[in-house]
């Protein structure tokens, strides 16, 4: 009888135990999202603190140093520190990140001498190879089965002026072949930049609903696309896109494309706002980003002939020890006439639910949060790999950052109303590798709302 008492004890002691850390793993993951929303809300960017040097000194002059094909320019226009401003040693550890996220270098160092209270600013870079042709190799939908492969030809830096040009083709999965021309800046004095890409892609059917019409098929892309913007400043730019596609299926049914025909053919235009004043664009540790779009598929009274409006902001927060607090949000909308299935939103392709992250979730509209915690196990660091002959590729960037994450979405269709139920939630930890070429490797483990958990090996960083 004793033994009994004691076994009913010990069992009601586990349950009261495993409900009580629920509740508080409810609570706490709650909190998590409320925080972090609020610091995304109403956090500012700052450049500047002051007393940054021992005392107040003006910038002279900035010197480029090692830019051997890229031309001064290209660097100076991402920095914030001009001359006549005072040096303050945090703008220039942002400028230090604006300018590696150019791409085009393998290192970027900055010194400085002073002589009586003016400084010369030394901005000393390692160039990257810039003319080579390349392997074509990657996963699609951040899914390790759709492997894809092929060769290319790049131009990453013509005429040193941070101007690309590119031909690829790729086969396995969603083959295509693609040539591509972008030139930051038309000229100085207009702060113009254009972009322009010729293009064909065969692309496996996504939608669940089309799926389900019979055997899953092929979509034939082909298009053209060209982009004039203006960039105001550092940080804001706004852009105009044009174009033409055609869209094909490999076997035409009903409801796969709006025509009949099973060809959908369209003009489309977007009008896009961003503003970017994160100092690195692989892996943060400060600023805002902020991208809002507006694309209109389909003009003349043709079947396509609807509009999507998206907008996607992340605020990344330093705080003590290095640890950054990042945060996301993300919202997809559309109007106008009726969508065809493939101009549907996914949780499950590119964008994932971790805790869900192989699920597939579809519709029109689609609204996430994500936040995260980031805390330097080894902060980014450059070691020169002897072994490698050639200087451009013997420079390699290692770092190391584990992360506490929690990610929220809902997907849904405009005759179903908006509500806070059916949403896929997840959270969990892991390791972020930060590897050379600006190469993000993350290794995670997620828990979805009934604790199911999962693996997860990803290339790039959640956002």
């Amino acid at each position: 009888m004793a033994l009994a008492g004691l076994d009913e004890l010990f069992l009601f002691s586990s349950a009261l135990i495993r409900r009580t850390v629920k509740v508080y793993r409810a609570i706490l993951y709650n909190a998590t999202f409320l925080f972090f929303l609020l610091a995304s809300l109403l956090a500012q960017d700052s450049l500047s603190v002051p007393g940054s040097v021992a005392r107040p000194v003006t910038i002279d002059r900035i010197v480029i140093r090692g830019n051997n094909v890229t031309k001064d320019y290209v660097i100076l226009r991402e920095m914030s520190l001009k001359p006549g401003d005072t040096l303050r040693l945090k703008e220039v550890e942002f400028d230090r990140n604006r300018i590696y996220s150019l791409g085009l270098f393998n290192r970027v160092e900055f010194s400085y001498e002073v002589t009586d209270d003016q400084a010369t600013v030394y901005v000393d870079v390692n160039e990257r190879w810039y003319v080579f042709p390349f392997l074509v190799i990657g996963v699609k939908d951040r899914d390790w089965k759709k492997f894809y492969y092929g060769l290319g030809l790049l131009h990453y830096n013509f005429r040193g002026r941070n101007e690309k040009i590119s031909g690829a083709f790729a086969l396995g999965y969603d083959p295509y072949v693609s040539l591509r021309y972008r030139n930051p800046l038309l000229s100085l004095e207009s702060n113009l930049f254009s972009d322009i890409k010729l293009f064909y892609s065969r692309i496996r059917n996504k939608s669940l609903v089309s799926q389900h019409e019979g055997p899953n098929f092929d979509e034939n892309h082909y298009g053209l696309d060209g982009t004039i913007g203006k960039r105001f400043d550092l940080f804001r730019s706004v852009s105009l896109s044009l174009g033409y596609q055609v869209l094909t299926v490999s076997e035409n049914q009903a409801g796969r494309t709006l025509s009949p025909s099973g060809r959908d053919a369209f003009l489309s235009g977007t009008l896009a706002f961003i503003h970017d004043s994160r100092d690195l664009t692989e892996y943060p540790s400060r600023g805002t980003f902020l991208w809002l779009w507006i694309r209109k598929n389909g003009f003349g009274g043709g079947p396509v002939d609807y509009y999507r409006a998206t907008a996607d902001v992340r605020k990344f927060i330093p705080s003590g020890g290095g640890i950054i607090l990042a945060a996301r949000l993300l919202g997809s909308f559309v109007g106008g006439g009726a969508v065809p299935n493939y101009g549907h939103v996914y949780f499950g392709y590119e964008e994932r639910i971790r805790g869900h992250f192989s699920e597939v979730f579809e519709g029109e509209n689609l609204f996430g949060v994500t936040a995260e915690v980031r805390v330097p196990i080894l902060p980014a660091r450059f070691f020169r790999v002897k072994a490698v002959p050639v200087k451009e590729f013997g420079l390699w960037r290692f770092g190391v950052y584990g992360t506490i994450f929690g990610d929220v979405g809902k997907v849904w269709y405009r005759d179903e109303a908006l509500t806070l139920r059916n949403q896929v939630k997840g959270y969990g930890a892991g390791l972020n590798f930060l590897l050379p070429y600006s190469a993000v490797l993350r290794a995670e483990y997620a828990l979805n709302e009934t604790r199911r958990g999962q693996f997860i090996l990803d290339i790039s960083s959640s956002f």
